[in-house]
C-alpha cells in the first residue's frame, strides 16, 4: 500500500508518500480499500500538531474516506469484503488501505444537575469524540443523512476532487482558504 506518512509536526510540505505494509486487519477490524478521501480543517492542523488529537508520530493523516471493505478480522459479522464503507475517526484516511476498528464500552454520564450546581452551562460537542464514544449513534446519524441524499433532499457542496497523489496542493488550497465544501482526494 502507499500512504502520505507524517513523521515531524512540520505540517503539509513535510509529508512523504510512502509505500507501506499493507496492513491486516485484527480482531473486531476491517481493511478498507480507500477510493476517495477529503481534507478537512483539522487534517491541517493535526499535521502541524496544533489540534486537539495528536496522533503518536508517524502516522498517516486523514480523518475521513471511504471505499470498499477488502478484508475481515476475527469477531467482525456485519461487514463482508465488497461492501462500501465510510469511516471517520481521526488519521489513516491518506493512503490507498486503512485500518478500522469499532469501539465499545459505555460512555461517560453528565450528571444533569452539575451545571445547576456549578454555575456552569454544557454547550456543544466535540464530533470526532462522539464519533469514538458513541459509534452506533453516529452509525444512525451518517445512515440518515445517507438516506436523505439518495432521496434528493440534501446534496453536499463539493470543492473539487484532485488525486491523492496531490495532497499538498490541496494542503495548500486549504491553508490558504480557498476551499468552498469539501475537498475530495482520490486514488485511481
Amino acid at each position: 500500500m502507499h500512504a502520505w506518512l507524517c513523521t515531524t509536526l512540520d505540517g503539509a510540505e513535510a509529508l512523504t508518500w510512502q509505500e507501506l505494509p499493507t496492513p491486516a486487519p485484527g480482531p473486531g477490524q476491517v481493511r478498507i480499500a480507500i477510493h476517495a478521501a477529503s481534507l478537512n480543517f483539522p487534517d491541517l492542523l493535526t499535521v502541524q500538531g496544533k489540534y486537539q488529537v495528536k496522533p503518536p508520530l508517524p502516522f498517516v493523516p486523514g480523518s475521513e474516506f471511504s471505499g470498499l471493505v477488502e478484508a475481515v478480522g476475527d469477531g467482525v459479522t456485519q461487514l463482508q469484503p465488497g461492501m462500501p464503507v465510510a469511516a471517520i475517526g481521526s488519521h489513516g484516511g491518506f493512503a490507498t488501505h486503512a485500518v478500522a476498528g469499532f469501539a465499545g464500552g459505555g460512555v461517560p454520564a453528565l450528571p444533569w444537575n452539575l451545571a445547576l450546581l456549578k454555575g456552569a452551562s454544557v454547550v456543544g460537542v466535540f464530533w470526532g469524540d462522539f464519533v469514538r464514544r458513541e459509534p452506533q449513534a453516529s452509525a444512525a446519524a451518517l445512515a440518515q443523512l445517507a438516506r436523505w441524499y439518495a432521496q434528493g433532499k440534501i446534496e453536499p457542496v463539493i470543492d473539487g476532487t484532485l488525486p491523492m497523489s496531490e495532497l499538498k496542493a490541496a494542503y495548500a488550497r486549504m491553508g490558504t482558504r480557498q476551499v468552498m465544501g469539501k475537498l475530495l482526494l482520490v486514488n485511481p
